[in-house]
């Protein structure tokens, strides 16, 4: 009984199969395996370059010569037709099993253009005078033959020109929709009235026709018709030229029309009649024509045989193997069935035994740990109550073909767990054709998914934050514009109170905006850090004191701080910042109060941690736990937690940055996050932080010293944004120090040469132009070495190491600023030590 009687899972109706009327299409390999599909690539154009340049340096050698006479041969005609009919004929044949293949118009007509060569070429012997009868066959006259050489010249352009136009320029083609049975007897029908009406024309109807012979010599009228052969020829090659894309056949059918053209060059308007050297050479070019296509075919098609034994020969070892391991390995298991019930009870893995009509028959333990059944309520029961409704046909398949191909295959099915939840599971199966039996081996890939969507969400994130960096520098140049003329407009104003007030609510407006900005920094982890060895213990419980005025006193807060935690590296106002973060949301998830419990501890996340955790570098870790007694989360807001704009709040309550920047700190930080959450029991978040390694170093407690004003000192203002530009003369000038501007780095070269040395360069990274600021300020430190440089930027991925990755001490002044920072750093700048580079 054949499998396709036997149900798997349980029987179905067959699926009805695609009817004789219905056209095949094409497979993607076949798309690759014929010339008139595969695309021509670097060796195919220097071949067919290689073909043309020859044909034209023979050409050219015999053309001087193409008028002399040559002895007539009696054998050459026939000799050389013969051979045309056949590569021809050869030639249609191959094409038009092509056609039946790819069902293509193009391919047909091409076929058809080689077939009507063919016939056109047996009426030329025919009609030949002396070949067969002194005027030739068929009631050929004087001018019969020159005639139907010249219909068959001219025909075969014409159906070149046509393949290529049906040829779409997408890359599709035109199929033809018909039987083929009906449609290749039209085709060659078509062809044989063609060429039966131009060969009675130029026989029958020869006087109505103008005279291009007189005797063995050529008539003047011959001059035209052998224009408009030639005209034919060209434009088919212009066509072909201008097709795109070039597929294999249509690179060698322009080598073929620069033959076929050469040709009637040669026979028609060089020779002067015939048997001399034109009329010999030109049917030899004739003759290469017709072979191009058929050799470049003919080799094409030995390679693929070649490559088909080759390959069939791999395949059918490689069956011959795994048939010969697959019974050897029956004869193992039948020889050893008590080790085989050790492996079944201890697998990890689902194992089951399943006959061919898809009943459980051996299920091992593990069914409990990935499905939730015992293996009992399997056994005798069909697969088809336990996959999922949307695998079962694709897994009917797979054991179908496992059965008649008795081959190990591997594929993913859904099962349905006890509780109703989908489980993804990877199987290995394989039929045993003498047990008449599918062993199969499953294993949960619930693991592995969550990891890949994992991933993908980190992707994702990344993504997000690069745009977020690139928006935020745009924003810290338009906050810098709003606070320095705020600022310089508060110094103008100062006696109007009114003024001054409205002054000061906008610049407080102005550092919200540039606190926002740099939120979204935090958040695409290109904030500047200023991280500092740290004491974990310390810096949690100062913060804990901040929050226990910030979160009231219906929130306790519980502290249990492990006295031996790892020191480590870390900017203390950003972990401030994220974990007040953490506590704003662990109140808003209690609203009724609850308890906030902070914990530190050390851990080593290991490889096995790692690989369940793209982002994570096995190592140690001092860890920071926050939890919370709220209401919890759901997981599909789980899974979305630290998308940046994202909560669960209403409008007007938050951004949903929040925890978004604690992401992208962390990541900046080279730490992890972790969150675990239940509804109606709460939530944790757990951040590790990277061990600190290197010993602390000794700390610096001044008290920052006031800024000073200038003393005329010398700086030049490099900055693309004129406004910008201005704004920091202005500043500068009012701090005592003489300004001079450019607006990129060439004008700032110009200046510094043409004038005295600068004690400043002042200079915005990021600017048009093959030198960008941090390049200028190189060029300044090895040419000038006297003059200070402070590089300013709102665009967080800025440089601070040279081209050889080695760092530079040059100042950086992050963009939006106050004129007061940007006094201070100026007078550091100033009073700085020699570039080190």
């Amino acid at each position: 009984m054949s499998d396709s009687s036997l149900g798997i899972f349980t029987s179905r109706p067959a699926t009805p199969t695609r009817g004789d009327n219905q056209a095949p299409r094409p497979h993607v390999a076949e798309r690759t395996a014929f010339l008139s599909t595969a695309l021509a690539g670097r060796r195919d154009y220097r071949l067919a370059a290689g073909a043309v340049v020859v044909s034209i340096v023979a050409f050219a050698a015999a053309a001087p010569f193409a008028k002399t006479p040559l002895t007539p041969v009696a054998a050459f005609i026939p000799s050389y037709e013969t051979a045309l009919v056949v590569c021809d004929f050869v030639t249609a044949v191959m094409l038009l099993g092509q056609f039946a293949i790819l069902r293509s118009r193009a391919l047909l007509v091409l076929a058809g253009g080689y077939l009507f060569t063919a016939i056109m070429t047996v009426a030329h012997a025919l009609t030949f005078p002396g070949l067969f009868a002194p005027t030739g066959l068929l009631g050929a006259g004087t001018q019969s033959t020159a005639w139907i050489y010249m219909f068959w010249h001219g025909g075969f352009p014409i159906a070149v020109i046509c393949y290529a136009l049906f040829n779409r320029k997408d890359g599709g083609e035109d199929r033809i929709r018909a039987q083929l049975p009906i449609a290749l007897p039209c085709a060659v029908l078509a062809v044989l009235i063609v060429a039966s009406i131009l060969t009675l024309l130029a026989t029958a109807g020869e006087r109505a026709l103008p005279t291009i012979m007189a005797g063995s010599r050529m008539a003047p009228a011959q001059a035209g018709v052998i224009s408009a052969v030639c005209t034919l020829v060209v434009a088919a090659f212009a066509v072909l030229w201008t097709r795109r894309p070039r597929r294999v056949l249509d690179l060698w059918l322009m080598v073929v029309m620069c033959a076929w053209l050469l040709d009637v060059a040669l026979s028609g308007v060089l020779a002067a009649g015939r048997f001399d050297l034109g009329f010999y050479a030109g049917r030899i070019y004739g003759l290469m024509a017709a072979g191009f296509v058929l050799a470049v075919m003919l080799v094409e098609t030995i390679r693929h045989y070649s490559r088909l034994a080759t390959a069939a020969t791999q395949v059918t070892e490689y069956a011959g193997t795994l048939e010969t391991r697959v019974r050897e390995r029956t004869v193992e298991l039948e020889q050893s069935s008590a080790m085989n019930q050790r492996i079944i009870e201890t697998s990890q893995d689902l194992i089951l035994v399943v006959d061919r009509t898809g009943t459980f028959i051996r299920v091992s333990p593990s069914v409990a740990a990935i499905l939730g059944y015992r293996p009992e309520e399997w056994i005798g029961r069909n697969g088809a109550d336990f996959v999922h409704p949307d695998d079962l046909e694709r897994t009917r398949a797979e054991m179908r073909v496992a059965r008649r191909g008795r081959r190990m295959r591997n594929f993913e099915t859904r099962y349905v767990h006890k509780n109703g939840r989908a489980v993804t599971m990877a199987w290995t199966g394989v039929w045993s054709e003498p047990d008449q039996r599918h062993f199969f081996t499953g294993r949960d890939m619930t693991e592995r998914i969550a990891a890949e969507e994992q991933l993908r969400q980190s992707q994702k994130m990344e993504a997000i934050g690069q745009l977020t960096g690139g928006l935020a520098h745009d924003f810290n140049n338009l906050l810098l514009v709003i606070m320095g003329n705020l600022g310089l407009l508060r110094e103008i104003r100062s006696e109007d109170q009114d003024a001054d007030e409205l002054v000061r609510e906008a610049l407080d407006a102005a550092r919200r905006g540039a606190e926002l900005t740099r939120s979204l920094l935090a958040f695409a982890r290109r904030q500047p850090l200023q991280p500092k060895r740290a004491d974990m213990n310390e810096l949690v419980t100062e913060i804990t004191a901040l929050l226990r005025r910030t979160l009231g006193e219906r929130i306790e807060i519980a502290l249990d701080l492990s006295p031996d935690a790892w020191p480590v590296v870390v900017d203390p106002i950003q972990l401030e910042a994220a974990l007040a973060n953490l506590a704003t949301n662990a109140r808003d998830a209690m609203p009724k109060g609850g308890r906030l419990s902070v914990v530190t501890a050390n851990r080593q996340l290991d490889a096995d941690y790692a690989s369940q955790h793209a982002d994570v570098t096995p190592g140690d870790y001092a860890m920071v736990q926050v939890s919370d007694t709220g209401t919890g989360m759901p997981p599909d807001v789980l899974t979305r937690v630290f998308e940046p704009f994202f909560t669960t709040k209403g409008r007007g309550e938050g951004t949903g940055l929040g925890l978004a920047m604690v992401f992208g700190f962390m990541k900046q930080s080279g730490g992890h996050v972790n969150v675990y959450s239940e509804v109606g029991v709460g939530t944790t978040f757990r951040l590790y932080l990277p061990r600190a390694r290197a010993p602390a170093e000794a700390g610096d407690d001044r008290a920052p010293e006031p800024a000073p004003r200038g003393r005329g000192e010398r700086v030049l203002v490099v900055e693309d944004n004129a406004t910008l530009r201005r704004l920091a003369t202005r500043q500068l000038t009012a701090l005592g120090y003489r300004v001079s501007e450019a607006a990129n780095a060439a004008a700032a070269l110009e200046c510094l040469k043409a004038s005295q040395p600068f004690d400043l360069l002042f200079s915005d990274v990021v600017m048009a132009g093959k030198v960008d600021g941090f390049d200028l300020a190189q060029i300044v430190a090895d040419r000038w070495p006297a003059t200070r440089i402070l590089l300013t930027s709102g665009f967080p991925d800025t440089r601070t190491a040279g081209a050889d990755g080695a760092e530079t001490n040059f100042h950086l002044l992050a963009k939006p600023y106050i004129k007061e920072d940007l006094a201070r750093l100026v007078s550091d700048a100033l009073n700085g030590g020699a570039h080190v580079r």
